[in-house]
């Protein structure tokens, strides 16, 4: 018969780190979703900005400019920071959850770096 002669290894999912990859799948899709639903919202946004901004243009000038280039208008820093958002976040989730996959894979504990 065989005996164990040490404590018998758990091979549970919790164990072998299952958990770390599922945060870590979780953080990457996460970044993906904030990035197909924001982003096509924050360049309709810009441009319905600009829209608008063209039009404040074109009532106190009294001219009739439709291109946006011509008027040298530009974005506002505000503006710049909403379209970029999403960007940023999506790049940020990715590379947490990527990070948080790797450090599982390696074994390496989150706490020691």
């Amino acid at each position: 018969m065989n005996k164990l002669t040490g404590p018998a290894e758990s091979t549970s999912f919790q164990s072998m780190g299952g958990v770390d990859y599922i945060i870590g799948t979780l953080f990457i899709l996460i970044g993906l979703v904030i990035y197909v639903l924001f982003q096509k919202k924050a360049k309709i946004r810009a441009e319905k900005y600009k829209q608008e901004q063209l039009v404040e243009y074109n009532k106190n000038r009294g001219t009739n400019v439709s291109d946006y280039k011509k008027t040298r208008l530009y974005l506002p820093f505000w503006e710049k920071v909403k379209f970029v958002t999403p960007i940023m976040l999506t790049i940020t989730f990715i590379l947490i959850g990527s990070l948080w996959i790797i450090w599982a894979a390696t074994g390496v504990p989150l706490t020691t770096l």
